[in-house]
């Protein structure tokens, strides 16, 4: 884990493997942390992109270990920067606090919004502005998570007539830090945009079987695997989907299925064109994973909200995510799949 430093460099370098294929090309992506680590390319290899992103001033103590950010109450601000180079038109950035999204600005004049666009119109750009928040219900003298996630290129939609697949778009690159309430002060409502709405989901533990191992990917052998790091699956309707699906009923059924080192806390939020769904009434779904267990998370969209097409994924975040990457714990993205009818 990356705890000292002045400054702290979190990189993207997204590598496209052109393969001549009748099912398109095949994607790869490779996130690092750390922008002394080689990139070993190979001759094939052609660079689609390039981001970083972190706070400006981190607070860090005079030997370097990074401190949290203290919250005085009312509205929170925090000078940072954004570099990128590469094929993307955007980039989206969201923030979470304690693992839950909360709405936010970059401009003085924006209203609040849980999901920002930057353009960057493919070329090079550095980027300095301010990100605004007024977190929730918090208390005082506690310490909380403070995470900022982009997404790579995230109005890019696949071209169904070209594409099966976002492929290696809307990567997530995930800076962490944590901020610390220092006293309490009266603030105002945040009024924050519009977004979608789930009447109900469910939530409960099954037990991990044979099937569920070989369902959370080729690198797990056995249920021994599952109990380290943290493993995340999506069906539609049943089905492990991990690029387009066609609706042909009335209600998608979606399941997120959540399993890793027992003990830790996440909230999970679901979006939909990258708007967060409202899951009636929270905003995100909180769950801990339990020895030999899966979390289990079960909701039905309706498929008026799809129109013609939509983008769908969901980011699960560790409460505690400083002290998680101490097991190699991070925010998890699934793979964003494109529902139309």
């Amino acid at each position: 884990m990356i705890k000292s430093r002045k400054k702290i460099i979190f990189a993207i370098i997204i590598v496209l493997f052109i393969i001549a294929v009748c099912l398109g090309w095949n994607l790869y992506t490779k996130a690092e942390s750390d922008s002394k680590k080689e990139n070993n390319s190979v001759a094939n290899e052609e660079i689609m992109g390039f981001i970083e992103h972190g706070a400006v001033f981190p607070n860090v103590s005079d030997d370097d270990e990074l401190l949290p950010f203290e919250y005085n109450g009312g509205q929170f601000d925090l000078d940072y920067y954004l570099n990128t180079n590469g094929a993307a038109e955007d980039i989206g950035l969201m923030v979470f606090i304690d693992g839950k999204i909360v709405a936010f600005k970059i401009k003085e004049e924006d209203s609040f919004k849980y999901f920002n666009y930057i353009n960057i119109n493919g070329n090079e750009g550095n980027f300095k502005f301010t990100l605004s928040f007024v977190p929730p219900d918090l208390k005082v003298g506690k310490i909380y998570s403070f995470d900022i996630i982009s997404i790579y290129y995230p109005s890019y939609v696949p071209d169904m007539g070209v594409s099966k697949s976002y492929g290696v778009y809307h990567s997530a690159l995930s800076c962490s830090y944590s901020l610390k309430y220092c006293c309490k002060t009266d603030t105002d409502n945040v009024v924050q945009d519009d977004c979608y709405s789930i009447d109900s989901f469910k939530y409960y533990y099954e037990p991990i079987s044979d099937k569920s191992v070989s369902d959370f990917g080729g690198s797990v052998e056995n249920e021994m695997d599952l109990q380290q790091g943290l493993y995340c699956t999506s069906y539609v309707d049943g089905q492990i989907t991990y690029d387009n699906y066609k609706i042909e009923k009335n209600k998608v059924h979606i399941t997120l299925k959540i399993t890793g080192k027992p003990g830790v806390e996440y909230e999970t939020t679901f979006f939909l064109n990258h708007k967060p769904l409202i899951l009636n009434p929270p905003v995100s779904v909180h769950s801990v994973t339990k020895e030999e267990q899966i979390c289990v998370i079960d909701l039905y969209l309706d498929a008026m909200l799809v129109n013609s097409g939509s983008t769908f994924y969901s980011i699960t975040m560790p409460k505690n995510s400083l002290e998680s990457l101490n097991y190699g714990i991070g925010p998890y993205k699934t793979p964003s799949i494109y529902l139309y009818r």
